[in-house]
């Protein structure tokens, strides 16, 4: 399982109008139909009329998963829960809207998200929210290697080095073949030049690669710590970034691979060090959040529980179990009230969702002009969105309630 975060420009009618589609980014029919697991489509899609004002207006992305790798629909909704509380915060998932579909296209199983880029306030005013900022990969990466853990999945490992780092935009362009970049077709054919001769021998560092694109006849208009950027006819330049292309501390390509290779032997997954990191970059996050949006949120931890071999093969759903060895979020620094017994405590069943539902419900029968109706139709499509997940918390609550208080069997 991995995180993959898409270069995205625009709002979020786009990307939900592709995750539904039946159609895949090259025009082909999907074999499988697109399941919505969490959110409403056009809830999701109206908020662009409070983010459009936003550079960035949403975060799309995909959690994606090998062949082999397969979930029950109960860690499915585990999976979404912890990732909410994680990327989103367990105060802060009240006011920012995610969407969750899964597909099922490509063979293996891949959750698609848009997140709304807006926090919408109890004052009814909203501000801009970013769920993935600058910096995010440490708590991202530590994240699925607990949940990998958790499922028994494979740990991701790099297995490249020196590779030449792309935009999403231009990723997506590579895949597609269908582009408007006027000069990434020569900059592809360039930089796998370039790279044929690190890889044979005749360039052994960004020194020699540097004398050989000049010596060439390309003319260099900038050098920078992590790229090369080259003119081009056109007028507009080509960025070289990462890789063979960056300083990498003066040091030899081949001394950078034999490095890598030697790291790569001795590099394992350390579940003490994974949840250091992981709450670490948490509390970050926690701490800015409140600050920003002034909630009573707080870091969410993670349990350790003793490792349990999850056997994830295709299987009727009837049949599947879910694994003892998860993931539990839990509050760890509001002190517990001893007035309260844990044993006995039932969970708060709230109900300010659904009567804001009914409310809604009423206004559009009421409606009488266009402008009228459309109004309540996005009320009741944001109501009902509410609702969704008031019902999936209150699920939620249940289960932990029963588990605090069956008793326990030796």
């Amino acid at each position: 399982m991995i995180i993959k975060i898409f270069s995205t420009k625009g709002g979020a009618t786009s990307a939900v109008n592709y995750f539904l589609s039946k159609k895949d980014h090259k025009g082909n029919l999907r074999e499988v139909k697109p399941e919505i697991l969490r959110g409403d489509a056009q809830y999701t899609k109206d908020l662009d009329g409070l983010t459009k004002k936003y550079a960035h207006q949403i975060v799309s992305g995909v959690i994606s998963f090998r062949d082999n790798e397969t979930l029950t629909p109960e860690q499915k909704e585990k999976l979404l829960d912890d990732f909410e509380d994680t990327f989103i915060g367990s105060e802060m998932k009240e006011k920012v809207n995610s969407f969750f579909v899964e597909h099922y296209d490509k063979g293996n199983l891949e959750i698609h998200f848009v997140i709304n880029r807006v926090a919408i306030m109890e004052n009814g005013k909203h501000k801009h929210f970013n769920p993935f900022p600058p910096g995010h990969e440490k708590l991202a990466n530590s994240f699925v290697a607990l949940k990998n853990e958790e499922y028994g999945f494979e740990q991701i490992e790099e297995k490249a080095i020196l590779k030449t780092k792309y935009t999403g935009a231009e990723r997506k362009a590579i895949r597609s073949g269908k582009h408007n970049f006027e000069n990434l077709n020569t900059k592809l054919e360039l930089d796998k030049a370039m790279r044929e001769m690190v890889k044979s021998g005749e360039v052994k560092n960004r020194e020699e690669l540097i004398d050989i694109l000049k010596s060439s006849g390309h003319t260099l208009s900038r050098i920078g710590d992590d790229y090369i950027s080259i003119k081009n006819d056109n007028g507009r330049n080509m960025r070289f970034r990462g890789g063979i292309y960056a300083h990498n501390d003066g040091k030899d390509y081949q001394d950078i691979i034999n490095l890598f290779k030697e790291k790569s032997k001795t590099k394992t997954y350390c579940r003490k060090t994974t949840l250091h990191t992981y709450h670490e970059e948490l509390s970050k996050r926690v701490s800015f959040n409140s600050k920003r949006y002034q909630v009573s949120d707080h870091p969410l931890g993670y349990k350790p529980l003793p490792a349990v071999k999850v056997d994830n093969r295709p299987s009727p759903i009837s049949n599947q179990k879910v694994s003892d060895s998860k993931i539990e979020f839990e509050p760890h620094s509001i002190p517990a009230n001893k007035n309260l017994s844990t044993s006995n405590a039932s969970p708060v069943m709230r109900s300010s969702a659904q009567e804001r539902l009914s409310d809604a419900l009423a206004e559009l029968a009421n409606a009488r002009t266009p402008s009228e109706t459309a109004k309540a139709q996005k009320a009741v499509s944001i109501a009902k969105a509410l609702v969704q997940r008031e019902n999936a918390e209150n699920k939620l609550r249940l289960d932990r309630s029963y588990e605090a208080t069956t008793p326990k069997l030796h």
